[in-house]
């Protein structure tokens, strides 16, 4: 407390206490804020620790004024970014300000930068978060500054007919510092201006500058002009972008810089050079020293469990496995591996196991395995294209027949999604399924099956031509000697009909109560909302008059705006219908040490619990639940943005699985609600949906495990929904 008091600038005669917090930045804005402890939840843990006074401000939108009212009664943290405001001012209190009471805060803030700048006692400004970039290296390898320097005129600019500026072939790189300087001839021009002697400028541009634009280049090589708009405005943005994740701080920003000069110049109409971004991991090694010297891992090898130097017969010290590197030396040669194996393994064991945003050890037991698999595709060829040609085929031949192609097609299907997703790992491992079934597929001796073994191997071709393509050439020149390259052959098409197995009906049941029957066709649920697969246009129509109130901290944000996004374009504004208020948080712990003792791996658990409102004059609770996900990543030692990057990551997918299993009980509420099952009654009192088709309502007893999450609802083990109030908003009987 700084004991210092100043007078609030709405509020006549009232003075308030000025105090100094580690959470404010002095270089940024003014150095100082008004605090609002009521909205703010950093500002509301400070006034809760000092005892300071807690104003409450702000009325969410789809809380009862009882609620409300026994919120501030018991100094409880209210988030408001939606409602109307309140107390501004307090009844009894002399404003010198704008009336601020039952407005929205974008209506208040404008109010308020007005009547600042209208007395002359604060304005409106944006605070650009800045940095200066310094572009020069002494050295050869980067684009030439276009400057030359002129004793009389000072810097000269390069004319325009005299760019690009070549770097000279014959520099001498024996010499110290930038060759350039020590460059006989080509730093040595004439002035542009006046013509006099001069000098060019023998600094380079940090290489980031020419990454920075090139594939704006990339569209037009051979033209005269840097960009050609045309061309550019065509093309550009780049639809898939694949970097490392150290890129972001860098690379990144100064491409979307770049684009954006660029715009502003009026050479490109597009602000974004690309439109999606995909970071893969870093593959990484274990690290073995001796005698405080690194060593390859072709110097090592193992006996009896342990690692033994192979010079000297003795144990060296096993390090933890990360990113390859030439200082540690844990580096494996490509040439030796694709020697041993072939270029297709080395392939086939980067992309395995491991989802591609995390980093994948490299070990010779994995490449071996991928080996494996490979003479496994072969000796299936050779066995296939081995077979006399049958003639007939039985009921049982055509089934085993129909049998394979279903898998087959599936497979086309599967593994289509995992490429468009980037998970290339889940592509394989239904390649895995397919030659496993390919395999087993022999008991059909007749001519539908053995036409069923052929289309399965040339479509096993084509689906692993982008992870191993020369094995996939051979495979297709085999089947097809006289044909085109799988490079040239399109994708697979999938053949619906072999998708489809026999459809049954699985009833839904919660403590015996049954709520719905869902069709089942190939093992998949038929959603009751989102952007794919069948909708009931009814629950869609519900779902999005459901308007998603705060959340507080940046999880909840984040579990908010995917919330919003997995309703169907639940409403931003006013709530119009529903109100679904959540909360949820994060827990994480640690599984499995290093030698040294850091984490292996950093378990992630998120929980949330919601409540479903129907707005109006006293709005009482109609549906809610709880949900949880579990997820984890590998901590990235030493590199601590990379880490933060992970975790945010993995907070992004937790929050999403979290609001999909809220937003998946809020649809099966809207769609199951207005049942009456049994002697079924409600917990509260009677409420009536107009919308509904009646209002009888059920309710569902929950059993609890000893966390607090429902066990058993809906079939799910972590995921619940329960209509806490009589009557419902249901649709369908």
């Amino acid at each position: 407390d700084t004991g210092l008091k100043v007078q609030h600038p709405f509020i006549e005669g009232k003075e308030i206490p000025v105090w100094a917090a580690n959470f404010v930045l002095s270089d940024y804005g003014t150095g100082a804020l008004f605090g609002c402890p009521c909205a703010d939840e950093r500002d509301y843990e400070f006034a809760k620790k000092y005892d300071l006074e807690i104003p409450y401000i702000g009325h969410p939108a789809g809380l009862s004024d009882e609620a409300f009212q026994k919120g501030i009664k018991d100094q409880d943290f209210i988030p408001f970014s939606e409602g109307k405001l309140v107390n501004s001012p307090k009844a009894g209190e002399k404003t010198i300000g704008p009336e601020l009471n039952g407005l929205k805060i974008s209506e208040a803030k404008k109010k308020v930068i007005f009547f600042l700048q209208e007395n002359k006692i604060g304005q409106k400004e944006i605070n650009y978060r800045l940095r200066d970039w310094g572009v020069s290296r002494q050295r050869y390898w980067g684009c030439p500054i276009p400057i030359i320097r002129c004793e009389k005129c000072g810097d000269v600019a390069v004319p325009d007919e005299q760019l690009p500026v070549a770097l000279p072939t014959d520099a001498d790189f024996s010499v110290s510092g930038n060759p350039l300087d020590h460059h006989p001839t080509w730093k040595h021009v004439d002035c542009p201006k006046c013509g006099a002697k001069a000098q060019r400028e023998t600094d380079t541009l940090d290489t980031f500058v020419d990454s920075g634009w090139y594939p704006l280049r990339y569209l037009s090589p051979h033209r005269k002009n840097p960009v050609d708009k045309q061309i550019a405005d065509r093309f550009m943005p780049v639809n898939q972008y694949i970097g490392g994740v150290e890129h972001a701080i860098l690379h990144l920003l100064y491409a979307r810089f770049f684009m954006r000069a660029l715009q502003k110049a009026g050479l490109v109409d597009k602000a974004e050079p690309f439109a999606s971004l995909f970071t893969q991991g870093m593959v990484t090694h274990e690290s073995y020293k001796l005698d405080h010297q690194w060593l390859y891992p072709e110097e090592v090898e193992t006996k009896d469990g342990k690692k033994i130097h192979k010079e000297t017969g003795r144990e060296v010290e096993v390090g933890r496995s990360e990113k390859m590197s030439k200082s540690r030396r844990n580096t494996v040669s490509p040439e030796a591996i694709i020697a041993e194996y072939g270029a297709d393994v080395a392939r086939l064991f980067v992309l395995s196991d491991t989802p591609p945003e995390r980093d994948q050890e490299w070990t010779a037991e994995g490449v071996a395995a991928s080996a494996r698999f490979v003479q496994r595709i072969e000796s299936l060829v050779a066995r296939i294209l081995s077979e006399e040609k049958a003639q007939g085929s039985d009921q049982k031949d055509k089934d085993q027949a129909l049998k394979l192609r279903q898998v087959t097609h599936k497979t086309i299907k599967a593994v289509g999604e995992a490429f468009e997703a980037f998970v290339p790992n889940v592509a394989l491992a239904r390649l895995h399924e397919l030659v496993g079934a390919m395999r087993s597929a022999f008991e059909g001796t007749g001519e539908e099956s053995q036409k069923a073994r052929r289309e399965a191997l040339e479509v096993l071709a084509l689906l692993i031509a982008p992870i191993m393509p020369h094995l996939a050439e051979e495979m297709i020149a085999s089947l097809d000697p006289d044909g085109k390259l799988a490079a040239e052959r399109p994708w697979p098409e999938i053949k619906e009909a072999f998708l489809q197995e026999n459809t049954q009906k699985l009833a839904v049941q919660v403590n015996v109560l049954p709520l719905l029957a869902i069709a089942l066709s190939s093992c998949d649920f038929q959603p009751l909302y989102g952007s794919s697969g069948p909708e009931d246009p009814k629950v869609q129509l519900k779902l999005k008059q459901v308007f998603v109130a705060n959340i507080p901290t940046r999880f909840g944000q984040e579990m908010r705006l995917q919330l919003q996004e997995q309703l169907s374009g639940a409403s931003n504004e006013d709530p119009q219908g529903y109100v679904l208020r959540a909360t949820g948080g994060l827990q994480y712990s640690y599984i499995g040490i290093h030698k040294d003792n850091t984490a292996g791996r950093i378990q992630v658990l998120g929980f949330a619990s919601w409540h479903l409102y129907k707005v109006g004059p006293d709005p009482k609770v109609i549906a809610s639940g709880s949900a949880r996900a579990l997820d984890g990543y590998d901590p990235t030692i030493d590199e601590a943005f990379a880490s933060r990057l992970n975790n945010q990551s993995v907070e992004g997918r937790v929050a999403k699985n979290l609001a999909d299993q809220m937003a998946q009980g809020v649809a099966v509420f809207f769609k199951t609600g207005v049942q009456s099952v049994g002697n079924a009654r409600p917990r509260v009192g009677k409420y009536t949906d107009p919308d509904a088709q009646n209002g009888t309502g059920i309710a569902s007893q929950q059993s609890y495990a000893p966390d607090g999450m429902p066990i058993g609802a809906m079939g799910y083990t972590d995921n619940s929904v329960s209509t806490t109030a009589a009557g419902s908003d249901g649709l369908d009987e």
